[in-house]
C-alpha cells in the first residue's frame, strides 16, 4: 500500500494539518537576543566569508551556499553540546500526525542526537529546509 504523498507548499501543509503560521517562537527569540565576542581570527574569518559571499554568492547553487557559508557559520557559531545538541546535514526526519505521516529531508537541523530519550511534542528543532 502506498503512502498518500501531498504537495509541498505552504498553503496544502497549513490545510492538510490543520496549522497556522506561528509568528512568534520564544525559543528562538530568546537565542536570537544571546550576544557575544568574536575572536580576531573568528573575526578575520567571517568578513573573509562574507566578503566571497558579496563576490560569488549571486552564482552559487544551494549546496555551494550550504559548502561555502552555512557550514562554516555552524562551525562558528559552536551551539553543539555533547549527547544534548548538535548540527545534523542532509538527514532524513519523520514522524506521525494523526493518521498521516510527515518525512521531509532537512537541508541543516539543530536537534537532541539519536540515542537519548525524547519526546518529540517536546523537542524543539530548528532546520533549514528549501
Amino acid at each position: 500500500m502506498s503512502k498518500e504523498k501531498i504537495a509541498l507548499d505552504i498553503d496544502t501543509l497549513l490545510d492538510t494539518f490543520n496549522l497556522s503560521y506561528n509568528y512568534s517562537c520564544e525559543h528562538l527569540s530568546e537565542w536570537l537576543k544571546v550576544n557575544g565576542d568574536l575572536s580576531p581570527l573568528h573575526q578575520e574569518l567571517l568578513t573573509s566569508v562574507h566578503h566571497r559571499i558579496k563576490v560569488n554568492g549571486d552564482f552559487w547553487n544551494e549546496e555551494e551556499l550550504k559548502i561555502n557559508v552555512i557550514g562554516f557559520l555552524m562551525y562558528l557559531a559552536d551551539l553543539e553540546v555533547e549527547g544534548k545538541i548538535k548540527t545534523f546535514f542532509e538527514r532524513s526526519l519523520s514522524s506521525p500526525f494523526g493518521n498521516k505521516e510527515i518525512s521531509v529531508k532537512c537541508d541543516c537541523m539543530v536537534a537532541t542526537p539519536k540515542g537519548n530519550v525524547i519526546k518529540l511534542r517536546n523537542l524543539n528543532l530548528y532546520f533549514i529546509n528549501n
